[in-house]
């Protein structure tokens, strides 16, 4: 990290644009990066309800894209998830937010591959956010910049953009053709009405959709070299493709949501891609040659890990076009007993459910969650870690481990006194 000295004499760090891809080495593989932007969305601040997560091809290019129906981001919190560091989740209605560290997203998506846009409907806002290993390159960067334009909704009802490329007004080509659509609008909306409330939803949000473009201006000054950047270093090079995006948030039938497209997607150090969209239409899974029998299908199958992601599900998640059918591991279990542990440094005592595992007895030890986020599974402790004794195979554990600290990848606890003694 760089310093450099503001004229009031106070010294500010900022960071080198290699830190993208150095930070997101804290993953150890796709899964754990993906998993990331599931918990933004699952957490309470955004409470989607559902996340559909997609392979793509926007121009010939290969993407993966996160989309989900929550409250969406404003200006403001579009700006500090892209920054780092910054996270002021708090409990709602009794439930902890997962992401503490305020460095998820960042990671996560820098995992995934070098580029990714971030596309955001709020109750008053429509946001766009770049954050893009390639955009700082080709610039030549020498600080982690973040591109980001806001589209206002006023008290007058009218979407307003903050900003415009090279200072000349695209929008009178998109209200044009908007206005050549709308004698279609009405009969469209008839037709929605016969085909059900859920069609005419649909339709009457389309049609509001296409008054709100009707309304774009040139306002902010300060926002046109944003615009100007992400238009020339992301897939959507008009104002119109942007849009179309952000429409596509609405066929989740939702009035808000978030959409995230991560683009030139990682490779392995042999040049393969990191992640295997072939071997299964339905899933996407990380490759690997030689699958151990003896490994659960979660090492390898997104679907399979995201299945146990939650120890209480409160969101669906959609894999490629289906919805990930969720296990609660504590009710599938044979000969289930509960017990308590209670470590010195905690007050309450904490629940612990046994029970053999039906389907493989290969695939035993403690499902470890935090704050209701699987952290470690299968993580074998006592007799189960001795190869030569036979005592504790094939019994799974489920505990929720609120009293420890999960690393910031969230894949292992801190290794602190307490992990110690507790395990």
């Amino acid at each position: 990290m760089e310093q450099y000295r503001l004229n009031h004499n106070e010294e500010y760090t900022r960071l080198c644009p290699k830190f993208l891809h150095s930070n997101s080495t804290s993953h150890t593989g796709p899964f754990s990066a993906i998993a990331e932007l599931i918990d933004n969305a699952y957490d309470t601040d955004v409470n989607a309800k559902q996340i559909w997560i997609e392979k793509t091809q926007i121009k010939d290019i290969e993407c993966l894209t996160f989309m989900d129906n929550g409250n969406g981001l404003n200006y403001k919190s579009m700006h500090r998830m892209l920054s780092f560091g910054y996270s002021n989740k708090k409990v709602v209605n009794g439930k902890h937010p997962i992401g503490i560290y305020g460095n998820g997203f960042k990671s996560g998506s820098m995992h995934l591959g070098q580029d990714a846009i971030v596309l955001s409907k709020s109750k008053n806002d429509l946001c766009v956010g770049m954050l893009s290993q390639t955009y700082l390159e080709r610039t030549r960067a020498e600080q982690i910049t973040v591109p980001i334009i806001s589209i206002k909704k006023p008290e007058a009802k009218h979407y307003i953009l903050l900003s415009m490329s090279n200072g000349r007004n695209r929008s009178g080509r998109c209200a044009r053709a908007c206005s050549r659509n709308s004698s279609t609008v009405n009969t469209a909306a008839d037709r929605a009405i016969s085909a059900g409330p859920h069609r005419a939803e649909q339709t009457r949000r389309s049609n509001e959709f296409h008054t709100q473009l009707l309304h774009y201006k040139n306002v902010m000054e300060e926002h046109q070299a944003s615009l100007r950047d992400i238009l020339d270093h992301s897939p959507f090079n008009t104002e119109e493709e942007l849009l179309t995006e952000l429409r596509a948030i609405e066929s989740s039938c939702s009035s808000t949501g978030t959409r995230i497209i991560i683009w030139n997607l990682r490779r392995t150090s042999s040049g393969k891609p990191a992640i295997d969209f072939i071997t299964d239409r339905y899933d996407i899974r990380i490759p690997c040659d030689d699958l151990d029998s003896s490994d659960p299908d979660s090492k390898y199958s997104l679907r399979a890990y995201c299945s146990i992601l939650y120890m209480k599900p409160r969101m669906q998640i959609n894999i490629r076009g289906q919805k990930v059918k969720t296990q609660l591991i504590s009710k599938s279990l044979a000969l289930i007993a509960k017990d308590f542990y209670k470590p010195p440094y905690v007050k309450k005592k904490i629940p612990i459910i046994f029970g053999y595992n039906t389907k493989s007895k290969d695939h035993y030890g403690l499902m470890m969650y935090h704050k209701n986020r699987l952290i470690k599974a299968y993580n074998r402790v006592g007799c189960q870690k001795d190869a030569n004794n036979n005592r504790g195979i094939g019994v799974i554990g489920v505990i929720e481990c609120d009293f420890l600290v999960p690393t910031h990848n969230k894949q292992d606890f801190e290794y602190t006194e307490n992990f110690r003694y507790g395990l």
